[in-house]
């Protein structure tokens, strides 16, 4: 993983490990000098008598990866704060999702894929849990990408924070990544698929199926 303007990408080279801030400042995490010291020897690093300590970098940036996710998931941060009603969790793979999606088809729904170990979807939660909060005719479906890895494989989720918007029978209507410094890309979104008094349209007899896997789009 690598966080970059404000969003995690997926899959990135861990030789670096950086987390962005909330003014979407990037900032790279130096290894620890005190858990991770490797042995002294009298050569260099970078000479090619000595075979084995680039594989003990190697193995030191993997020890710190583990160590950064460990300490952010286990704060259990998506699953604090004053969650509204219209804020759903979706545990239970595609099966989950399409059961949601077909039980809330007259509402304007917003998919929120996130992982616990990422910085930029940490930043970003109280910011959406205060935007469920101010929109409560639209239902949001918070879906951690770690439990979910094939849904998110079928959805072509390339970078974290991303967001998929489904209106009734328009279905997919918009997808994006969001940091917390665009937020209002999410609320401009809202406000330009939101639907009328009645609902969105839907046919109840029409099954809901999720749309052909794409590439995601980074911002």
């Amino acid at each position: 993983m690598l966080a970059q303007s404000g969003r995690c990408v997926l899959n990135a080279h861990p030789k670096v490990i950086k987390a962005c801030t909330v003014s979407s400042i990037c900032s790279e995490y130096t290894l620890p000098t005190k858990a991770f010291t490797p042995r002294r020897h009298s050569l260099s690093p970078t000479s090619p008598l000595n075979p084995t300590s680039s594989r003990r970098r190697h193995s030191l940036l993997q020890l710190t990866t583990k160590a950064v996710d460990h300490e952010a998931a286990a704060t259990g941060w998506w699953t604090k704060g004053d969650i509204p009603p219209n804020f759903i969790h979706i545990t239970g793979g595609v099966t989950a999702l399409l059961d949601q999606l077909q039980a809330h088809q007259k509402n304007l729904i917003v998919l929120d894929l996130f992982a616990p170990w990422c910085a930029a979807c940490r930043s970003l939660y109280p910011k959406l849990l205060k935007t469920a909060a101010a929109n409560p005719d639209v239902i949001f479906l918070a879906m951690n990408f770690d439990e979910n890895k094939p849904v998110a494989k079928q959805l072509g989720i390339k970078v974290l924070p991303y967001f998929q918007l489904y209106r009734g029978s328009d279905g997919k209507v918009a997808e994006f990544s969001c940091s917390v410094a665009k937020i209002q890309r999410l609320r401009d979104a809202l406000e330009e698929h939101s639907c009328d008094e009645d609902g969105c349209p839907f046919d109840p007899d029409s099954p809901v199926q999720l749309p052909e896997k794409k590439e995601a789009q980074a911002v």
